[in-house]
């Protein structure tokens, strides 16, 4: 019996101390017959006030009835628990949100109902605060004008904002469980390299791309190409790695630095190459050359007399001359040449891997059809033609000087005709 006293006081102890509200009361009077002192100290209740009252007198919303339909599932003994939410009333009139277990517990013949209760005021509060991140959050994603995007470790989309609906066209409804990269990447082979990548993503969270800004080509909804700037971070979910993407339209971007970059390598005027780009080119070309041991040719031509078609008939004449021969030009040479405004009323030409014979040929037949062809307002222009051959010791001054010093051959020789450098001697035929 002493044994059996001193486990019965040592659970009165627990139940004294326990960090939750106890509170047991009888099943027929409701009335408490002990609140432990967790349930004493939030209630403001002494256990002389407590030992009067029940549980009704901390629910105010709850009347007997109601509270007796809530047991009932345990009296009868359909349930052997019952869980319910209310709000506990304090002494001093305030309230604080709860959640409580009951049970009916029989002993030595006799029936009391326990409850354990826990006060949500913390969980209420923490709840509270995650609900205004999420709505803060919710606000910022929905207004941002980037796209923004979550992928898990399959490459599946499992976020999707506004955002990122009009910039793909894609409704959220449409892409959340579905792979991204089959909807968006328009190449095949650019498709397996990001499932291969994200594999290893899988594992490790790391990648090639991750932590990086980087641009790509995606596909919108209708088909349409566009270029996007995409910046990728890592996250852990539940010990799953997911990807969280960053993703801004630069299609205008892109098209503004195709056309800046068009107008640094062009000639305003004829839209043919401009000499500085020209020369980068050629540049290109001997060391090509020089790594294959293949060769290639120029051609200079400068227009006849062209001082005079500006004197007689104007500079917007002369614009005219000078665009009409470029565009003649561009006609009828292959995709793999290159043709610049070298100055003034001079065009000059590169045609890799062609010899002096065959880049004389295609001169003598520019200069033919220049000669038959006909200006508004103008009227027959001719040119004269050099030909030079590209021989390993050149460089992009020496090859360039052949050629104009065989342009200045045929302007001497009467102009309207080709004079060519041998590639071996360097004399002009």
């Amino acid at each position: 019996r002493g044994q059996t006293g001193k486990e019965l006081e040592r659970y009165r102890s627990i139940v004294e101390n326990s960090l939750n509200e106890i509170y047991i009361f009888h099943p027929d009077t409701l009335k408490f017959i002990a609140v432990n002192r967790g349930a004493r100290e939030n209630l403001g209740y002494t256990i002389d006030e407590l030992s009067e009252m029940t549980p009704l007198d901390l629910k105010p919303e709850i009347d007997l009835q109601s509270f007796r339909e809530l047991l009932a599932p345990l009296a009868s003994g359909e349930k052997e628990q019952i869980l319910f939410y209310t709000v506990h009333r304090r002494k001093d009139g305030s309230f604080y949100p709860v959640e409580i277990h009951v049970q009916l517990v029989e002993h030595g013949g006799e029936k009391v109902y326990v409850a354990l209760v826990m006060d949500l005021t913390e969980r209420r509060a923490m709840e509270h605060e995650l609900w205004e991140r999420e709505r803060i959050l919710s606000a910022i994603t929905d207004s941002a004008r980037d796209a923004i995007v979550m992928l898990d470790g399959q490459g599946k989309v499992v976020f999707w904002n506004p955002a990122a609906e009009q910039l793909f066209g894609y409704s959220r409804e449409e892409v959340l469980g579905r792979e991204l990269h089959r909807l968006l990447v328009p190449n095949e082979e650019l498709y397996r390299a990001c499932k291969k990548a994200l594999k290893h993503f899988q594992l490790t969270g790391e990648g090639n791309i991750v932590g990086k800004t980087i641009e790509f080509k995606g596909r919108h909804k209708d088909g349409q190409e566009i270029y996007v700037e995409l910046s990728l971070s890592p996250l852990k979910i539940k010990d799953a790695w997911h990807a969280v993407g960053i993703l801004r339209d630069i299609s205008e971007r892109k098209k503004m630095e195709e056309q800046l970059y068009r107008l640094s390598i062009t000639d305003p005027l004829t839209n043919v190459y401009n000499r500085r780009f020209f020369m980068q080119m050629l540049k290109q070309e001997i060391q090509r050359a020089q790594r294959t041991g293949r060769s290639f040719s120029v051609i200079m031509l400068d227009l006849d007399h062209f001082k005079s078609v500006n004197d007689r008939f104007g500079h917007a004449a002369g614009d005219l001359v000078l665009k009409t021969i470029a565009e003649a030009v561009s006609k009828r040479i292959r995709k793999t040449d290159s043709l610049a405004r070298w100055g003034g009323e001079e065009f000059i030409i590169l045609l890799p891997e062609t010899p002096v014979d065959g880049a004389t040929n295609l001169a003598e037949e520019l200069c033919a059809s220049l000669s038959s062809l006909t200006v508004p307002g103008v009227g027959h222009v001719t040119a004269s033609f050099g030909v030079a051959g590209y021989v390993p010791s050149d460089t992009v001054d020496t090859i360039t000087m052949r050629a104009d010093n065989m342009l200045y051959e045929a302007k001497t020789a009467g102009r309207n005709c080709v004079r060519y450098a041998d590639e071996v001697s360097g004399q002009s035929n």
